[in-house]
């Protein structure tokens, strides 16, 4: 960061806005939360993701407010691609081809 404080990790001074591993770290931790049939073993992942982004604040790579937006950047995204039709389709019948069958049962 622009020689403000105390750098613990040598680094380029291209840091961007918002923080490039944060957005992805939070996108994917967003969009596996979102999705019903991972939501049970995702919890943590945001609580993760967040971590780590306090970690890059604490070191001198990022400023807070890069972190937060990689979060809000991320989570528009993924609302994005969870909510289209065409992945929530094929997550649904490709995904998980065995809930067919409980499907077809219990129609029956």
């Amino acid at each position: 960061m622009s020689g403000l404080g105390i750098n613990l990790v040598e680094h380029t001074l291209d840091s961007s806005f918002p923080s490039d591993l944060s957005t992805l770290m939070f996108a994917v931790a967003w969009v596996l939360y979102m999705a019903k049939f991972t939501r049970k073993w995702s919890y943590g992942l945001p609580a993760l993701a967040l971590v780590s982004g306090i970690c890059r604040v604490i070191v001198g790579v990022h400023f807070p407010l890069d972190i937060f937006m990689a979060a809000v950047v991320a989570g528009l995204a993924s609302i994005i691609v969870i909510k289209s039709t065409l992945l929530n389709q094929f997550l649904a019948k490709r995904a998980l081809p065995w809930q067919d069958d409980k499907d077809s049962k219990m129609s029956e």
